[in-house]
């Protein structure tokens, strides 16, 4: 598989599919926190694993899939844990938000949990658990840059160390 990398592994597709997936994955957290003003963390919750599990959904319904399918299954956890989270909000007395909101939630899970699963399973097939793992690993980054970036969070110290620190694993891994 080392020679699959090569001397330009960004152009491997397995490496843009696990960088994609961390990227989604990231993008969560702060499109989340976009999304909270006045919606409770049980509903929200909710609401982001049912856009998981109705993203994947929406991908196995373009090609056929066992039922042993590693995004069959995650998209089944998605609309069950969605479906729990939701009756669980509810029952504990949370408001439905806004048609925005939901579709918001909807679109961030189906994005950020859903896509970032089946983009990480296409990395495992191709590039191995290990070194998918070692992309993967880099979604915290993508998630912080993020909130730098769209709600105006501060860059810190510890935020560029850890950055730096992902960076040189990542560099790492391959060498």
């Amino acid at each position: 598989m080392s020679s699959r990398l090569g001397a330009a592994p960004l152009r491997n597709p397995g490496v843009g599919a696990a960088l994609g997936a961390a990227l989604l994955f990231g993008a969560g957290t702060p499109l989340a926190k976009a999304l909270l003003a006045g919606v409770g963390p049980w509903l929200l919750a909710g609401l982001l694993y049912v856009g998981a599990g109705v993203g994947l959904w929406h991908n196995n319904l373009t090609r056929r899939v066992s039922f042993v399918d590693a995004t069959w299954l995650a998209m089944v956890k998605g609309l069950v844990a969605g479906s729990v989270n939701i009756a669980l909000a509810v029952l504990l007395g949370a408001t439905w938000p806004g048609a925005v909101v939901v579709s918001g939630a909807l679109l961030v899970g189906a994005l950020s949990y859903g896509a970032s699963l089946a983009l990480f399973v296409v990395g495992l097939r191709m590039l191995g658990t290990a070194r998918t793992g070692a992309y993967f690993s880099v979604a915290p980054f993508f998630g912080a840059a993020l909130a730098v970036a769209l709600l105006g969070e501060p860059i810190t110290v510890p935020l560029l160390v850890a950055g730096l620190l992902m960076a040189v694993g990542v560099w790492l891994h391959p060498h």
